[in-house]
């Protein structure tokens, strides 16, 4: 079966392919993603990290990464063989992403931060302070983005509000808000990118968490030396 035609905008693109994350090297792009099938044999490591009474944060070296089984293993104290092989399951799955990224951006070191998301985290609209990045939320609602005809970029930055109503100055209209899907694999560029044909880079913001149903599991990969948001 042919590839679906990949959607283009002014800012971003989106494929079913991989090969389409390489796009954001485009001077006109600030959103790649890659819209990805789940992998089921994962489900049962990543229900099992979610039901976790353990609270879990990771913050690995790309150095590091052939260690990512045995301490994602450290939240799962005796669990069934078969979710041990989810596990590693997992953790093949995020090296792989790492070395797809790597290759994108042409960096060898860089930094994964795997985390259960249980708060809305950057709640206001904003543009990273980083060149570029890789997100893939595992479980529950992605990353929300603007489209460039959709944000007022005049207004972002709190400026002394609180989060809604700066949220409500910087997007024009709410019901055009995108929110990437779980599974689907997203690189952005930030405001520190050089070259692209943008002042800054793409504007977003973590998807609200209203309850524990909406708990999510989050890779985030950034070069080694970029702050956290």
């Amino acid at each position: 079966m042919p590839a679906a035609p990949c959607t283009l905008t002014r800012s971003w693109i989106s494929d079913s392919c991989s090969d389409v994350l390489f796009r954001i090297l485009d001077s006109e792009i600030l959103l790649t993603i890659w819209e990805r099938l789940p992998l089921v044999d994962l489900q049962p490591a990543l229900g099992a990290l979610l039901r976790s009474t353990e609270s879990m944060r990771l913050d690995v070296p790309s150095q590091e990464i052939g260690q990512l089984a045995r301490r994602l293993e450290f939240f799962l104290k005796n669990t069934p063989p078969t979710v041990r092989s989810s596990v590693h399951g997992l953790a093949e799955d995020m090296q792989k992403l790492t070395n797809l990224f790597a290759e994108i951006s042409g960096r060898d070191h860089l930094r994964l931060r795997f985390e259960r998301v249980e708060d809305d985290g950057c709640a206001l609209f904003h543009v990273d302070t980083l060149p570029m990045r890789m997100l893939c939320t595992y479980t529950g609602p992605g990353t929300q983005w603007l489209e460039e005809d959709n944000v007022r970029r005049d207004q972002l930055g709190s400026r002394g509000r609180g989060i809604q109503q700066a949220n409500a100055a910087i997007v024009m209209n709410p019901e055009k808000i995108h929110t990437v899907p779980s599974w689907h694999v997203l690189v952005f560029k930030g405001r520190l990118w050089e070259g692209h044909g943008f002042s800054d880079g793409l504007v977003h913001r973590s998807a609200p968490v209203r309850h524990s149903t909406d708990y999510r599991l989050r890779l985030t990969i950034d070069f080694s030396n970029s702050c956290g948001c």
